[in-house]
C-alpha cells in the first residue's frame, strides 16, 4: 500500500506529456515513477495507435491497460491483447466516400485494431506520419477491410474546420467527432471517447471513489477531463479544456 493506492492517472500524449520535440522530459518521468512507486496506477489515454504509442508505452512505468484511438481500443500491453474494441459500423465507408468526393484535398487515415492506412493524402498527413514515426501506407478505398475503429482527417485549420462542420451537421447523431489539434479531425463510433474508456477501465480496476484522475490538452481530451474526479490541463491546453480542469 502507498499514499496513491486506489488512484488512477491517465495522461494524454501529444501536447500534454510529450514536449515540442515529442519526447518525455526527465522530471515528468521521475514524477510518474514516484506516483507508481507509491501505489498509483498510471496509464495513457491517446488518439494514437498501438504502433504509434508503442515506444512511449515501453519507456514509461505503465501498470494498467492503455486507452488508444480516443477510447476505441483498451489495450493490455503486457499480454499484447485488446481488452475492449469499439468498432465503427462498416457502413462508415460510405461516409468516407462521401467525404472524399466533397473534400478531395483532405488527408484521410483509417485505423484498424493493428494498422493505420491512408486513402487520401495531404501535406498534413505526410507530416503526421513523420511525427509519429510510422510508415505511410496509401491504399485504395476499395481495399479497406473491417474492422475499423477510427478515421483521422488532416489539413489546414480552415479546411478541417469546414470538414468538421459538415461532419457534425450530417453525421453528428451517428458518430463521435472531435479535434485533436486545429489540423486534425478524429471520428469514432457514437459515445466512444477517452472519458468513457477511462470510466470503464477504472471500474475493472476497482479504483476507489474519487480516485479517477486525468490530464489532457485538446478537445479530444475534453470529456475525459470533465468526467474525471480530479483533472489537469497544461498551460497550452484549449481554453474549453482549461475551464473544465480542476487544476
Amino acid at each position: 500500500m502507498g499514499k496513491f493506492s486506489g488512484i488512477i492517472l491517465a495522461s494524454d500524449l501529444d501536447g500534454t506529456l510529450l514536449n515540442s520535440g515529442l519526447k518525455i522530459d526527465g522530471h515528468n518521468k521521475r514524477a510518474i515513477e514516484y506516483f507508481v512507486n507509491n501505489g498509483g496506477i498510471f496509464t495513457l489515454a491517446t488518439g494514437r495507435t498501438k504502433k504509434a504509442a508503442g515506444a512511449y508505452i515501453k519507456e514509461l512505468p505503465i501498470n494498467a491497460p492503455v486507452i488508444l484511438y480516443n477510447g476505441g481500443l483498451i489495450y493490455d500491453s503486457e499480454t499484447d491483447r485488446a481488452l475492449k474494441v469499439n468498432e465503427l459500423d462498416f457502413g462508415f465507408m460510405d461516409i468516407i466516400r462521401d467525404v472524399k468526393a466533397l473534400f478531395p484535398d483532405i488527408g484521410i487515415e483509417l485505423y484498424t485494431p493493428d494498422e493505420m492506412f491512408t486513402v487520401q493524402l495531404s501535406e498534413k498527413t505526410i507530416e503526421h506520419y513523420r511525427n509519429i514515426n510510422v510508415e505511410l501506407k496509401l491504399i485504395e478505398t476499395s481495399e479497406v477491410r473491417a474492422p475499423l475503429i477510427k478515421a483521422f482527417l488532416a489539413h489546414t485549420p480552415e479546411r478541417i474546420a469546414e470538414a468538421g462542420r459538415y461532419f457534425t451537421a450530417k453525421y453528428g447523431e451517428l458518430l463521435s467527432i472531435t479535434y485533436s489539434s486545429p489540423c486534425f479531425l478524429e471520428i469514432t463510433g457514437k459515445n466512444v471517447d477517452k472519458g468513457e474508456a477511462l470510466r470503464a477501465l477504472s471500474e475493472s480496476l476497482s479504483i476507489r471513489p474519487g480516485g479517477i484522475c486525468a490530464i489532457g490538452d485538446s478537445l479530444n481530451d475534453f470529456i475525459m477531463v470533465k468526467r474525471s474526479d480530479i483533472s489537469f490541463a497544461p498551460q497550452n491546453a484549449y481554453e474549453e479544456v482549461k475551464r473544465e480542469a480542476s487544476y
